[in-house]
């Protein structure tokens, strides 16, 4: 049994991949999602996984700190920031920074994450746009998890969050990506931890994430392959 930690944004596709991997190589897995900073903080407290599926700028700080064996590091995947709405709702342009700045000015409440790397930027753009007096008064902000899901909760009517973690919840409507020009791509890597015994099937792991043959699946799920 290996032991994983892993950005919220692969949990619509890790537990089918994961099973795919068990099959072919009879190794099982458990994974923890959350936030990189949450999964940060365990770790920095004394947990420790076999395996961590984070932020580029979290694993490089896990091997800076001595948590991540060096050369481990194996970049994955990339996602950008998206908009999700009531699947019934009728999709604003977003398509430049005007017409984004008027849908979220015009929806009555916004969800986004207060730790997640979505969340986090989410917050400093509306600041820089000179707008958080407008979007807080009427924000819900988690800590993390899938932000989509408090749209079918009904307690937001738009959420922002990264794709692929806006796809995880399939009831809820993609109206795309944020404008370009205001847009932020994460990459997301892989370490292996300093004291995992299982480097060889670690690193057969990864290697299989990123196999062409699971590439339209990752793409299906809003991750874009390196």
């Amino acid at each position: 049994m290996i032991k994983i930690y892993c950005s919220t944004a692969f949990k619509s596709i890790l537990p089918t991949l994961l099973d795919n991997f068990e099959k072919m190589h009879g190794v099982s897995a458990s994974v923890e999602f959350g936030t990189t900073n949450h999964l940060l903080n365990l770790i920095h407290q004394g947990d420790s996984a076999d395996l961590m599926i984070l932020t580029h700028e979290g694993i490089n700080t896990l091997i800076d700190t001595g948590y991540c064996k060096k050369g481990s590091l194996k970049d994955l995947c990339k996602t950008s920031i998206g908009m999700a709405i009531a699947a019934d709702a009728v999709k604003p342009d977003i398509q430049n920074t005007a017409n984004f700045i008027q849908a979220i000015l015009n929806t009555p409440s916004i969800t986004f994450t207060s730790k997640g790397a979505s969340g986090v930027y989410f917050r400093d753009l509306v600041e820089r746009l000179n707008l958080l007096d407008e979007i807080l008064p009427k924000a819900i902000i988690p800590e993390g998890g899938l932000v989509a899901e408090q749209i079918l909760l009904g307690k937001a009517h738009m959420a922002i969050q990264l794709i692929s973690e806006i796809k995880a919840v399939p009831q809820v409507q993609l109206v795309g990506p944020l404008p370009e020009e205001i847009n932020q791509t994460t990459l997301f890597t892989a370490g292996i931890g300093i004291d995992s015994t299982h480097t060889e099937t670690l690193e057969n792991l990864c290697n299989f994430l990123t196999n062409i043959s699971n590439q339209t699946f990752l793409i299906e799920k809003g991750l874009n392959p390196i």
